[in-house]
C-alpha cells in the first residue's frame, strides 16, 4: 500500500468521478484506475462499485469505512516524514471525543505545552470505539473517551466525572422538572454515552423521534436558540453555552447518571502522557462541577 494509492482513492472520494480525480492528481485515468486496482487487490475487497452507465463514483460499504482509515494513514505518513524536522522535540499523538475537545481541551493543551515547550501535539477527533482501536494499534499515545470498554492492549484511567444538566430555551420552572414533563419532539439530542441512552429510552421510549439527533457539537448552540428547544448535556458543555439568549439551566429530577471521562493509555506509557494528565488535572481544578480523579 503506497501513499500514491491512498491519495488516488481519496481524490476519487472528493471529486466523485475518476476523471475529476485524475485531473486533480495530474495523471491519466488509466493510471489512476491501476492505482485503485492495486489498492483493492492489497486490501482484499472492493472499494468502488463498478458497472456500466455509472457516471459518478459510489463506494462499497468497505469503501465508506476505509475513507477514515486512508485519511488517518496519510496523516501518520506525513507525521513520519515530519520527524526529521523535529530536531530533538518529542511528539504526543492525541485523540479525543468531540465534546471534550470542544469545551475542555483547548486550555489543557495550552497548559501542557507550557509544561513541555519542547513537545509537539498531533491531534484528531475520535469516537470511543475508534479511540480504543487506535491506542491498541499504537497509532496514538493517548485518547480521551466516554464509553468504557475492554481492550487487552489498552489501559483505561478515569479522569473526571460530571453531572448531566437540563438546558432549555424558555422560562425556567419554579422547581425541578421530571423527564416526563419534557416534550421529546423539541429535544436537541446527542448520544453522549450508553447509560444516558438507556435513561432516554426508559423515559421517552426507544422509538421517539427528537427534532434533531446530532453528532456535531457546533450545531447544538444554534439549535437551542429556538423557543422551547431543550437538551440534556454534560455540565462542562452547559457552562459554555451562550447566556442571555433564552437558554438557561433548569433543575432535573431523576436525570441520567453522571458521565465519566476516561483516558486510554498506550503501552509502554510515555512520560508525555503523565505530563498531559497533569495539565488535565490543573485544568479541572477550577471547575467545581467536575469531580477529578487525577
Amino acid at each position: 500500500m503506497t501513499q500514491a494509492e491512498l491519495e488516488a482513492f481519496l481524490a476519487v472520494v472528493r471529486c466523485g468521478t475518476v476523471s475529476g480525480a485524475a485531473q486533480q492528481l495530474y495523471i491519466t485515468q488509466p493510471a489512476l484506475s491501476r492505482r485503485l486496482g492495486v489498492l483493492e487487490e492489497e486490501l482484499g475487497y472492493p472499494l468502488l462499485q463498478r458497472g456500466r452507465g455509472r457516471r459518478s463514483v459510489e463506494l462499497t460499504a468497505q469503501g465508506r469505512a476505509f475513507v477514515s482509515v486512508a485519511e488517518k494513514w496519510l496523516t501518520i505518513w506525513q507525521e513520519a516524514k515530519d520527524l526529521k524536522k523535529l530536531n530533538g522535540t518529542v511528539t504526543l499523538r492525541l485523540e479525543s471525543i468531540v465534546s471534550v475537545s470542544t469545551y475542555l481541551l483547548g486550555p489543557v493543551l495550552r497548559r501542557f505545552l507550557q509544561l513541555r515547550p519542547d513537545a509537539r501535539v498531533r491531534y484528531h477527533t475520535c469516537t470511543s470505539r475508534i479511540g480504543y482501536d487506535d491506542v491498541g494499534l499504537g497509532l496514538v499515545d493517548l485518547a480521551i473517551i466516554s464509553d468504557r470498554m475492554y481492550h487487552p492492549r489498552v489501559k483505561s484511567l478515569p479522569v473526571f466525572r460530571e453531572p448531566m444538566v437540563l438546558v432549555m430555551n424558555g422560562p425556567a420552572p419554579a422547581g425541578a422538572m421530571l423527564p416526563s414533563a419534557l416534550d421529546p419532539v423539541r429535544e436537541v439530542r446527542m448520544p453522549w454515552y450508553p447509560e444516558c441512552d438507556q435513561w432516554h429510552d426508559y423515559w421517552f421510549g426507544p422509538d421517539v423521534q427528537a427534532t434533531v439527533l446530532l453528532d456535531q457539537m457546533a450545531w447544538m448552540e444554534d439549535l437551542l436558540l429556538d423557543k422551547g428547544a431543550w437538551a440534556v448535556v454534560p455540565a462542562s458543555v452547559a457552562r459554555r453555552l451562550p447566556q442571555g439568549q433564552g437558554i438557561q439551566r433548569c433543575k432535573l429530577e431523576q436525570g441520567p447518571p453522571d458521565r465519566i471521562i476516561y483516558a486510554l493509555l498506550g503501552q509502554p506509557q510515555k512520560p508525555l502522557m503523565d505530563e498531559f494528565l497533569e495539565a488535565m488535572r490543573q485544568g479541572l481544578a477550577g471547575q467545581p462541577e467536575l469531580e477529578s480523579y487525577l
